[in-house]
């Protein structure tokens, strides 16, 4: 096996990149997911196998990041180097469904959660120096080529949730490009040559994520003199052990007119469906938690940082990771209660709140950004390495990428790409607990379908099944309810 340390050289990592390897290294954090059906209107190839192989060769001819692995993850001098060749056998991975998905009607892919969540298990160090930092899983449907579903399971410092939808706008182009050209040679040479490309910059030289003495003085007081709120429930304390590190994932699915109601009773109490849907969960945690063990929820979010970020640089294909988060504190309140007995109103108000949060972290414009704060972190294993035993800060985190919107249509060879009717339908967006953060990581994503998707992640160690199970069916109900 060669040494990575022999390949070619890109770039140091940056603070936020190393945030990533640290976890990874640590085995706290493996990957993040981004998921789509893809459907054609005509039969579908001979070979479905030679169609993702020629369709992904385009795919990594345009991203660097795709082909870049980061050398000692585990030291303060991390770097990512250029794999010298790619064979796409090893980094893709063909599954046989049991049955066919019916999208219809919001329904939710079991399967598609079975998979994400064993994958969520696994970090990315198999092969190391032979394979990328990422896999595509290829869920095939029973004698039906004309749909599958695929999985991009990669490595959170390749790219951030945004990157996800990046990969599938670049591949649906791929895709209808390879069937339009109608050279699908099963011949076809899986071994590729990575493209000499330099890698894009990282965040921290994109953007001075600038702090001021008062934002650096209340996060040293935050961490140093008061830590995590003793009012909010945060589950169980943070452990590092080997045997408590069992991911578990469930996703829900809303039908499209149900999204659009959802979007239209947002914006009619001036707020946002991210707003909405932490407001919604945060009442579905209360109603269903102890009173006396959870006065308020702490929820933090995802915040791109992309519309900050030179836009001759960075634009909605690139990927990379750049982002920040927001936080917003959910008080209980006496109509917190179960949403089955008709006494608790869907929370506008509180929906308006996270939203006002939200935007007060925008116009902040990567000004006192939580994640300027890593330049102060010092060496970020020990900086993970210490959390071992202590509270968690956060309740549940909530990211949404938004809505999936494919390329316009261009042409190959005169031809329409559209005329292939490749289209992508449901979509999914997930990430691996984090043994060191909230108890829930909530992702949401709306596909081409116009479905909106939700994704829970968790520690098995942190609560019963059995127990998020009634959270979720009491969070349906709420969402059903509007």
């Amino acid at each position: 096996m060669s040494d990575p340390k022999t390949f070619q050289k890109l770039r140091p990592a940056g603070r936020l990149e190393k945030f990533s390897t640290a976890r990874h290294a640590l085995g706290i954090y493996n990957n993040v997911s981004s998921s789509a059906v893809y459907s054609t209107s005509k039969p579908g190839p001979k070979s479905i196998e030679t169609l993702m192989f020629r369709t992904l060769a385009a795919v990594i001819a345009q991203h660097p990041s795709l082909t870049a692995i980061p050398v000692d993850e585990d030291k303060e001098s991390t770097y990512f180097v250029r794999l010298p060749k790619v064979d796409l056998k090893d980094a893709v991975i063909f599954l046989d469904r049991e049955h066919d998905f019916d999208e219809t009607g919001g329904a939710c892919d079991e399967e598609l959660d079975n998979v994400v969540e064993r994958y969520h298990n696994h970090d990315q160090k198999d092969r190391y120096g032979e394979i990328p930092f990422w896999k595509l899983i290829i869920l095939r449907e029973p004698k039906n080529n004309s749909r599958f579903a695929a999985a991009f399971i990669f490595h959170h410092a390749v790219g951030d949730g945004m990157s996800g939808l990046a990969f599938h706008r670049t591949f649906l182009t791929a895709l209808q490009g390879v069937e339009a050209s109608d050279s699908q040679d099963e011949n076809f040479c899986t071994v590729i040559t990575p493209p000499d490309m330099p890698m894009i910059p990282t965040l921290e030289t994109l953007h001075p994520l600038p702090l001021s003495l008062f934002f650096l003085f209340k996060a040293i007081i935050a961490e140093f003199v008061y830590g995590p709120p003793k009012d909010h429930w945060n589950a169980e304390p943070i452990s590092l052990d080997p045997d408590k590190r069992r991911r578990r994932f469930r996703s829900i699915s809303l039908s499209s007119d149900l999204t659009q109601k959802l979007v239209a009773a947002s914006r009619a109490h001036s707020t946002s469906v991210t707003g909405a849907l932490v407001a919604c969960f945060a009442d579905s945690l209360f109603a269903n938690l102890e009173p006396e063990k959870s006065a308020a929820l702490l929820v933090d979010g995802a915040v791109s940082l992309r519309r900050f970020l030179p836009s001759n640089v960075i634009n909605e294909d690139s990927m990379g990771c750049w982002v920040s988060r927001f936080e917003h504190k959910h008080l209980r309140t006496s109509t917190t209660v179960d949403a089955k007995s008709g006494g608790s109103p869907f929370p506008w108000e509180e929906a308006k709140a996270v939203k006002d949060s939200i935007d007060a972290e925008l116009a902040k414009n990567g000004r006192d950004a939580v994640t300027g704060l890593l330049r102060w972190a010092g060496n970020m294993n020990q900086f993970f390495l210490k959390k071992n035993g202590k509270t968690r800060g956060n309740s549940f985190e909530l990211s949404n990428v938004g809505v999936f919107k494919a390329h316009p249509s261009t042409k190959v060879n005169g031809t329409d790409h559209e005329d292939s009717g490749w289209r992508i339908g449901r979509m999914l967006f997930s990430q691996s607990a984090d043994l060191t953060g909230p108890p829930v990581h909530v992702t949401v994503v709306t596909g081409g379908d116009g479905c909106l998707s939700i994704g829970f992640s968790w520690l098995a160690m942190n609560f019963e099944d059995a127990w998020f199970e009634k959270v979720l069916k009491d969070f349906r109900a709420r969402l059903d309810g509007i």
